[in-house]
């Protein structure tokens, strides 16, 4: 094993360890955690760089909501009809908001017969990635206060009477299950994608959703351990996980990755539409 490689399985052991631990004696939270896999090598290249790819006939439109503190927080908004009852909440993976996320949440919307709004929530500031490093830059120079306080932001902007979904990918799939514990009784149904779960069990005790988990066989940074470990703690504190595995590499549903497994992504956006319709539009 040459130097390089045995670094990387080094730092993948030392992160994941840390993870498992967390539950105990937490260092940070879960989506620090993931923006710590960027600064290895081998994480970095796992994510193939996006086709450039500009969406021409988008259903939503860009709007931005003001936290407490004065902040912006850019959105993509794809409204639902007056007698909508549900949001969607949609978190990108580390190349930002998009055009792919954006075309995304415009499928979620149809996928959900328009009876739901669907909200991107921009993480970056309003910058998208275009080549690894400077998404691996981007995804550590998240500030978890700050990406909490957007997320509070964006909730106090739905209507009361909605119910919240959230989905996300890669590391939008921790910050899925964040806001879904930040949105608190009006989450109704968690979707992660191969991100980082929380592992706190008392953090835990106050999930009100179910929790879909689609996680990568290949997965090296969210594998199986940590999954264990997250099925654990979620029986433990009496919550519902479904998890389901797909014979792939990380990222393979990413919507902007050109190498995405078509049949695997396909199966599990069905499972995800389902897992909505079921939970928030019944």
């Amino acid at each position: 094993m040459n130097v390089v490689k045995q670094f990387d399985c080094i730092f993948i052991f030392i992160v994941i360890a840390a993870t498992m631990t967390s539950a105990q004696q937490p260092c940070c939270s879960p989506t620090e955690q993931f923006a710590a896999f960027s600064t290895n090598a081998a994480f970095r290249l796992s994510h193939d760089v996006p086709t450039p790819f500009a969406y021409a006939k988008a259903l939503g439109s860009n709007e931005f909501v003001t936290t407490n503190s004065g902040k912006k927080v850019k959105i993509y908004k794809v409204k639902g009809g007056t007698q909508s009852r549900a949001t969607v909440l949609v978190f990108h993976e580390w190349w930002g908001l998009n055009d792919y996320i954006k075309q995304q949440c415009d499928e979620i919307y149809k996928s959900l017969d328009e009876k739901s709004t669907v909200i991107a929530v921009d993480l970056f500031g309003g910058t998208v990635a275009t080549n690894r490093n400077q998404a691996a830059t981007l995804m550590q120079g998240v500030d978890d206060a700050e990406a909490r306080e957007g997320i509070r932001a964006v909730l106090k902007e739905v209507p009361s009477d909605n119910s919240i979904g959230t989905v996300g990918w890669c590391f939008g799939g921790g910050w899925s299950m964040q806001a879904t514990l930040i949105a608190q009784r009006r989450a109704k149904a968690c979707v992660i994608y191969y991100g980082m779960p929380e592992l706190d069990r008392d953090k835990l005790q106050s999930l009100n959703a179910p929790v879909l988990g689609i996680f990568a066989e290949k997965d090296a940074w969210i594998t199986r351990d940590v999954v264990n470990g997250f099925q654990q703690a979620m029986t433990a504190t009496g919550n519902s996980l479904t998890v389901k595995y797909y014979n792939a590499d990380h990222a393979f549903a990413n919507p902007s990755n050109p190498n995405h497994d078509s049949v695997a992504s396909a199966d599990a956006y069905n499972l995800m539409i389902n897992f909505f319709k079921e939970n928030l539009l019944k």
